[in-house]
């Protein structure tokens, strides 16, 4: 009996081989599979894929009869909202366009970049008539567009004391016939570089004032013959003892500018996190000693004070200066002294490393270092240089805010997401008295040196 128990076993787990979704077990038990189960799961995104195990059980005693491993693709990136760049604005003269920009909401990848335009705006019409000798016409207050122009219609003739006017637009067709015009011409004065002038005109006895000599067209704003100061042209200026002179090829005009170095490890490094290749750093950590540099006392690598700001390597991350000007100034000039390390180049846009003063951002040409020495164990990067901002920079009579943010996603080597630069100093040549309030205590750990 026992034999035969035995043998319709054997028999039952052939028969679950060739039944496929049944199995028996040593009792004679036929495990029917249940739909496959995920276990596990792990979602796919846009970078990484996914796996879950699938796992069948017996639909009647919940035994598991398999389990299956199995991975899944990479997701798409899902579009974020779309964003507008370069964005130039339509006016009524003119189309308009911008660039719309669509990045994955998840991993800021770009998916799409589609230059768009915007068609031209409304007129915008002045309610009040303008007018000249040909008639008269509503002018639009943003291009050259005139609508409803119509030549003047004439009122009653001139009398001895009255003018012809236009009944619409009150535009002056004729003076009174009592009076003959007896114009004085105004010379021309040209204007100097700080002086205004004025055109030529003429003046009556009556005291209305033309532009031409035969009295036709009044000049009713006195104030419109006058012409601007041409402002000086400065010259590329001589590097004195005193500061680099700079002389006006107009009116030989000179003036003294002085070129003043704000150290940025004087700066307040208070709460800044930076990032390095092996190891993270945050306030006065930032700071590096140039090989062989001591304070004062430039280093190997150039640093004007023997040391530098590293470990920059974090978006957002600000560097501030704060400069007391004696008055205010609106053509200051404006270099970063800047280095480079880990790449063998370094390559930064006004947009990928921001510089504003006061608030405005300032514009440079592409910032290009190269011939970096990448070899961590070389203590003597890059040369430092100095690039010139081209934005001309206002300063406010008082304190004004300088600031160099990261701005950028460019990966660098290792864990370092973005791209920066070692930062020895910033330079500002004004003719503006300039001081500050360096914190000086930010290399006390060298000052017994």
């Amino acid at each position: 009996m026992r034999k035969l128990f035995k043998n319709l076993c054997l028999a039952a787990a052939l028969a679950s081989v060739v039944a496929g979704s049944f199995a028996f077990t040593a009792c004679g038990h036929k495990h029917i599979a249940d739909d496959p189960v995920r276990e596990n799961e792990v979602e796919a995104t846009c970078q990484h894929g996914g796996s879950y195990d699938e796992v069948v059980f017996c639909y009647d005693c919940e035994k598991e009869l398999s389990r299956t491993h199995k991975t899944t693709e990479k997701t798409d990136h899902k579009p974020a909202e779309p964003i507008k760049e370069n964005e130039v604005a339509a006016s009524c003269s003119s189309a308009g366009s911008y660039t719309e920009v669509i990045k994955c909401k998840d991993c800021d990848t770009e998916i799409s970049r589609t230059q768009k335009t915007t068609e031209k705006t409304q007129h915008v019409y002045a309610e009040t008539l303008s007018k000249d000798k040909t008639g008269h016409w509503y002018q639009c207050e943003n291009c050259t567009d005139k609508k409803d122009f119509h030549e003047h219609v004439p009122g009653p003739a001139a009398t001895e004391t009255t003018s012809q006017i236009c009944t619409e637009c009150e535009y002056v067709i004729s003076l009174p016939v009592g009076h003959i015009h007896t114009p004085t011409k105004v010379e021309a004065v040209e204007a100097g570089c700080t002086t205004g002038g004025n055109i030529a005109y003429y003046v009556c006895s009556c005291g209305n004032w033309y532009s031409d000599e035969n009295a036709e067209n009044e000049i009713t704003d006195h104030t419109s013959v006058n012409t601007l100061p041409k402002g000086h042209k400065w010259d590329e200026g001589k590097t004195t003892a005193e500061g680099v002179v700079y002389t006006c090829s107009s009116c030989k005009q000179t003036k003294t500018a002085k070129e003043y170095v704000f150290e940025a490890e004087y700066t307040n490094l208070k709460g800044l996190k930076g990032k390095g290749y092996s190891n993270d750093a945050s306030g006065t950590g930032l700071i590096v000693r140039d090989t062989d540099g001591e304070i004062g006392v430039e280093g190997l690598s150039g640093a004007s004070n023997g040391f530098f700001i590293s470990y920059f390597y974090v978006r957002d991350l600000t560097l501030t200066f704060k400069i007391n000007s004696d008055t205010a100034v609106e053509d200051a000039k404006l270099s970063l002294r800047l280095s480079g390390e880990l790449l063998e180049t370094i390559e930064l846009t006004d947009e990928e490393f921001l510089v504003k003063a006061n608030g405005d951002k300032l514009n440079f040409d592409k910032i290009v270092i190269d011939e970096i020495d990448t070899d961590m164990s070389n203590e003597v990067k890059r040369e430092f240089q100095d690039f010139s901002v081209t934005t001309p920079v206002s300063l406010v009579e008082g304190e004004n805010i300088i600031t160099l943010t990261v701005n950028n996603s460019k990966k660098m080597v290792g864990a370092i997401g973005c791209t920066a630069p070692l930062i020895d100093c910033i330079k500002v040549e004004t003719t503006a008295e300039l001081s500050w309030d360096p914190i000086l205590k930010n290399l006390s750990k060298w000052m017994d040196e």
